[in-house]
Order: C-alpha cells, then structure tokens, then sequence
C-alpha cells in the first residue's frame, strides 16, 4: 500500500473519529461546522500571553525569552536544532534573550544538553506541552516541533511549527527576537536601560 493511500485511510479514520464525538448539528449550522468546533485545539497564537504556570516552571516569567519544544534528545532533527540554537546563543544573549529548550523527560539526556550552551528544562508527563496545546505530527506520531518568543510581559511575539525545518526556527526567533529589541528596550535586567541624562543649557 503506497504512503499517500495510508496517509488517506489515517485522515479517514481521523474525521470519523472526530464526527463520532460532534454534537448534532443545530438548525443553521451546517454539521462539518459542528465537527470543527468539536475537534478544534486551542493553540497559543501571536499577541497572546504565554501560560503563566508554564513560564514559572521553565524560570521564564518576567524575562524576554526564546522556548522551543522538541521530541527526543539526540535525533537527528533534534540535534540539528540543539546545535543552531547553540550557535545562535551568544547573538540572543546580546539582544537580552534566554534560550530554553523543552524536551520530554522521558527523553532527556544529561549528555545531550551538556555540550550546548542554551539552558534546558524536562517536561514532567509533557504537563507544560499539553498546556500550549502543542499539536503532534505525522498523526500522532511524532511531537510537535514548536517555538516562541516571549517578551517582558509575558506576550508571545513569534509563534513557529515546523518538524522538519528545525534550523529555521532559529531563523525565524532570531529575527523576532531582534525586532523586539528594537522596539521594547532591548537588553534585560539592567537599570540603566532606560534612563535619560538631563540637558544643560549651553551643552550639546
């Protein structure tokens, strides 16, 4: 059987699934409506406010901050990831930004994040991943591979999903993260950042 034929049947099977568990649909609402509403995930979006209990656990809150959550410590794509956001560190340590990456405790390896220099935190029964209502790939078969940018205050500014693009997401956060810079102060924790010297008359 050819993959895009499997590829059907597991989205058959997956609509059924879904249709098994819609609500009847009301007067003027057409059923494929009813089926959406029913199946649809709430995923953080651009402009929302990351989870207040999640950025407490990943030592995040109040801080600008870059947080990608990946599968599994050492696979391929993984480590493809791990090494471009390595290299990346030192430019978004300069704009005022801590790298964090999420990985399912029952796939860390001490080894895996020791040679890297971003920070990296075990998500205990993928708690904080079902909290971001992180979607998986390949119909279930892989975690979903996702990034944010978080500022300050806690709003997310870049939202990225892509499992097989895992160097662009590093692209695309450093992009982000600098225009946040630009526009929102740039540099965390010093208090210096915004402080203007008053003007003498007589100097320029």
């Amino acid at each position: 059987m050819h993959f895009s034929t499997l590829a059907g049947v597991a989205l058959a099977g997956s609509a059924a699934s879904c249709a098994a568990f819609a609500p009847s649909a009301r007067p003027g609402l057409r059923p494929s409506a009813a089926r959406a509403s029913t199946c649809a995930v709430s995923m953080i979006s651009e402009g929302e406010t990351f989870p207040t209990a999640a950025a407490a656990s990943l030592g995040v809150k109040g801080k600008n901050a870059v947080v990608y959550c990946y599968s599994a410590d050492g696979s391929p794509s993984c480590t493809k990831q791990a090494a471009a956001f390595d290299a990346a560190n030192a430019e978004f340590k300069k704009l005022g930004f801590e790298v964090v990456g999420v990985r399912s405790e029952k796939q860390s390896k001490g080894e895996f994040a020791a040679r890297y220099s971003q920070r990296f935190a075990s998500d205990v029964d993928d708690k904080i991943r079902k909290e971001l209502a992180i979607k998986p790939d390949l119909f279930g078969l892989l975690p979903g591979r996702e990034t944010y940018v978080i500022d300050k205050a806690g709003k997310v500014q870049m939202v990225f999903n892509s499992q097989f693009k895992p160097e662009e997401h590093v692209e695309k956060a450093l992009a982000s993260a600098t225009e946040v810079a630009k526009t929102k102060g740039g540099r965390q924790g010093s208090i210096f950042g915004n402080l203007k010297l008053p003007s003498f008359p007589g100097r320029g």
